[in-house]
């Protein structure tokens, strides 16, 4: 366990930039007979290396940060917006269910507080002199994520997906984009390892698989990166990891941050989303 530094480097339009290293430890493997041969496979096959699309808050920055070690530094596109994507590209979408997603923007809007409660007390100012309360500010969050949710769907109607099933078959693997559902991937990296190859039809090794969970386990990327940085304005350059961009990030937070007679509302502005991508109302 190194010593964690940390180096300002700037601010970039609302965000500020950090370059955050751990003392003697680097997120690339020495050997770099772990990943050549998957790098040269992809040049031969004339494909780019993986682009990233999430819905906010669905562990798209994991993924983007698992697949940028396979590729040794060469991913840097990861995003929350739609792109027509180039016929050689190979997309990872991450979705999880909405009601999560909102939840975990609606505590990063607040400012990360830990405790879920807090939410509800406090009183928000909504820039033109008037208080909001905490619910308000959970659907003015749900909004915004709904804009962005719809490239997830804009991806699947490319791609011609709907063949596939949602109930019959979870795991969505085309040639070209392959839909990372976050509660069978969050906790288990071994099965995304193998989606991984089955959709890029490479092999990720033994030693490059425990390298990865070594690296990108979720207590060293909160006690190097997440829990350094205070606030979630400020991210480091290279991960793109926010601070406290990590809270419990299990499945069903939302009830806890929801009251009951609120869950119902929750579900009524996603019911489209959930049915359609497979999630219990």
């Amino acid at each position: 366990m190194g010593k964690v530094i940390v180096k300002q480097l700037g601010r970039s339009t609302h965000n500020m930039t950090y370059d955050i290293q751990e003392e003697g430890v680097s997120n690339f493997v020495d050997d770099k007979s772990l990943v050549e041969p998957i790098i040269k496979d992809f040049k031969a096959r004339g494909l780019n290396v993986p682009r990233i699309f999430g819905v906010p808050r669905s562990g798209s920055t994991l993924v983007r940060n698992i697949l940028n070690t396979i590729f040794d530094g060469r991913v840097k596109v990861q995003g929350h917006n739609f792109w027509k994507p180039d016929k050689n590209d190979m997309i990872v979408a991450t979705y999880r269910d909405f009601r999560d997603c909102t939840a975990s923007k609606w505590r990063m809007n607040s400012g990360g507080f830990d405790n879920e409660k807090d939410l509800f007390t406090v009183k928000w100012d909504d820039n033109m002199g008037k208080t909001i309360d905490g619910m308000n500010t959970m659907r003015n969050a749900a909004s915004a994520l709904k804009r962005r949710a719809e490239g997830l769907d804009k991806f699947d109607e490319l791609y011609d997906n709907k063949q596939l099933g949602y109930k019959e078959k979870k795991v969505k693997i085309n040639k070209n984009i392959y839909f990372a559902r976050y509660e069978e991937f969050q906790n288990n990296y071994e099965f995304l390892f193998n989606h991984l190859e089955q959709f890029l039809m490479v092999t990720i090794k033994r030693d490059l698989r425990d390298f990865i969970q070594e690296r990108w386990n979720k207590g060293r990327v909160k006690r190097v990166y997440s829990d350094t940085i205070k606030a979630f304005s400020g991210y480091d350059k290279e991960t793109e990891i926010h601070g406290q961009h990590i809270y419990k990030g299990k499945v069903g937070t939302w009830k806890e941050f929801l009251q009951e007679s609120q869950q119902g509302e929750m579900t009524s502005f996603w019911k489209d989303e959930l049915i359609r991508w497979g999630y219990e109302l």
